[in-house]
């Protein structure tokens, strides 16, 4: 039962206080006259539902239960989680932290490739082409990979053969005009050639158009594309698919020369089982993750712990609450990168 007093002028104007903030089921208990019998205190009750009782589901104890439970529920087909489980037993004989066990699995079971800052090709680097199906976040991700070159002072140039889709070109142009980057637009891989003659001691990230895996004459416009000038396609997988339709787009992207995987909308997503479909069946490394839609810092080099705290979020939260208080902000900061 809930009780509250309230004060009022008079005795109605303290009924309406009583309906308006406990409802008309609330009744009197006492009314009395104020101080100076100037006005009233009237106390009221009113009956309370009974909490719900939510049940809790049990959490296992042991980290090497809870670690194939959570593998489960990201959908994580058997074969990568019993490869996985198998060196996380292992590994909880030197460490008793769950996130630097599945790391270490991690680490052994698949490849870690961070992208850095694209560098010209008058010293060495190739170009970096961002390719995947419509919609995965290649325009927004190759502004951040310009922004990460700004802030490095290294110059870049923007290319972009996404110039059917509408608004495609208006989009990317209006990141270079923040960034103060150049900007071109190249139809195929003549055009494609062109600004890479032109480059000079520019990196150059080309954005293309979304394409559909399984539709053999867009993969082949695209891998023609990346040949002409020996670009790296680097496939972008968002996260929160199918495990089966992730191994089978990464085996199509990898078929035309794609040998690094960026993460994208994994802050959208709670299953992350197909992008370690994805990187197994194409034999992709990790290179970069992102967790947030913000430019400036929206993208983070992968690395195995990194992941290792994405797929279990609880041991990145249990690492959190062990550390004073003094860190946890660091700490948070550390989780994705």
């Amino acid at each position: 039962m809930r009780l509250k007093t309230f004060t009022a002028p008079s005795m109605p104007e303290a009924m309406r206080l009583v309906r308006d903030q406990l409802g008309p089921d609330a009744i009197i208990v006492s009314s009395q006259p104020a101080d100076k019998g100037k006005g009233v205190i009237v106390t009221a009750a009113i009956e309370q539902a009974p909490e719900p009782v939510v049940a809790t589901p049990a959490v296992a104890a042991d980290p090497v239960e809870r670690m194939t439970e959570t593998l489960a529920n990201h959908g994580t087909p058997g074969a990568i989680a019993d490869r996985l489980l198998a060196v996380v037993a292992k590994a909880l004989s030197r460490t008793s932290d769950p996130a630097i066990a599945m790391g270490a699995a991690l680490d052994s079971v698949f490849g870690f490739a961070p992208l850095g800052t694209p560098e010209p090709a008058r010293r060495g680097g190739r170009p970096v082409m961002l390719v995947g199906p419509p919609a995965v976040g290649k325009t927004v991700t190759v502004a951040k990979l310009a922004a990460r070159a700004v802030m490095a002072r290294k110059p870049v140039m923007l290319v972009t053969m996404d110039t059917r889709r509408a608004g495609a070109v208006d989009q990317l142009a209006a990141f270079a005009r923040v960034l103060k980057v150049d900007l071109g637009e190249a139809a195929d891989a003549e055009g494609l050639k062109h600004f890479l003659r032109s480059a000079g001691d520019q990196a150059v990230i080309v954005d293309t158009p979304g394409v559909n895996p399984f539709n053999a004459a867009e993969m082949a416009e695209i891998a023609a594309a990346a040949e002409a000038v020996h670009a790296e396609p680097v496939l972008l997988m968002p996260a929160g698919l199918d495990v089966a339709d992730s191994a089978e787009i990464a085996e199509a992207f990898a078929a035309i020369g794609a040998g690094r995987m960026i993460a994208t909308r994994v802050d959208l997503a709670r299953r992350l089982g197909g992008l370690l479909s994805a990187a197994q069946a194409g034999r992709l490394a990790f290179a970069e993750v992102s967790v947030t839609p913000q430019i400036a810092d929206g993208l983070s080099p992968l690395n195995p712990v990194a992941l290792a705290r994405l797929l279990l979020p609880w041991a990145a939260k249990a690492e959190s609450d062990r550390a004073p208080r003094s860190s946890r902000s660091s700490s948070k900061q550390a989780a994705a990168s």
